[in-house]
């Protein structure tokens, strides 16, 4: 979905830029939406409405077999809504629902700061391009929070880093596996 988010993103229109506050959105959802009301009522609400299923699963059922046009309901076209105005705003805002509305984007977030997969910043061989912040397709600056837990690891300012200032490494607890990955 992320992939299909990029697509959206890159059909030519005017950009926005999205406000911090929103990545935390998505921490809620984990909390209330996948765990605690799952357990209150004894039913899933994320999938009810979760875009993904609804524009890679759900558009192409439909599409693909006519009897069920008939017998589609008032959470279908809820799950539709949702999955329009997602796309919409994966157009205007880099990685949309990702950054706001995802649980397992919050999930994998909580755990980044622990990951074996690491960028490095030398601040000696940084000059403060800003190139690096200017590509980071969900609006991380790596000079100030290098390892954002919002950071997807694209390697996008890895590579657009002519002063090698910064690099992607592999390592547990400090200890370096693999210097280098040759992109």
């Amino acid at each position: 979905f992320g992939f299909i988010q990029d697509l959206l993103h890159k059909i030519p229109t005017p950009k926005i830029k999205l406000h911090k506050f929103f990545s935390y959105i998505k921490y809620a959802v984990l909390v209330f939406m996948v765990f605690l009301l799952p357990v209150l009522f004894e039913e899933t609400f994320f999938c009810k409405f979760c875009p993904a299923g609804g524009l890679t699963g759900g558009i192409p059922q439909v599409l693909m077999n006519p009897p069920l046009r008939e017998i589609l309901g008032w959470l279908y076209i809820q799950k539709m809504i949702v999955t329009g105005l997602i796309v919409v705003f994966s157009i205007l805002i880099s990685r949309f629902f990702c950054r706001t509305f995802c649980p397992l984007g919050a999930l994998l977030g909580l755990f980044n700061s622990s990951s074996i997969f690491h960028l490095q910043l030398n601040k000696i061989k940084c000059v403060n391009c800003k190139k690096c912040s200017k590509v980071c397709p969900v609006g991380i600056d790596p000079l100030v929070n290098t390892n954002s837990p919002e950071c997807i690891r694209c390697l996008e300012c890895v590579n657009v880093c002519k002063f090698d200032a910064l690099k992607f490494k592999q390592g547990v607890k400090g200890k370096v596996l693999k210097q280098e990955v040759q992109i």
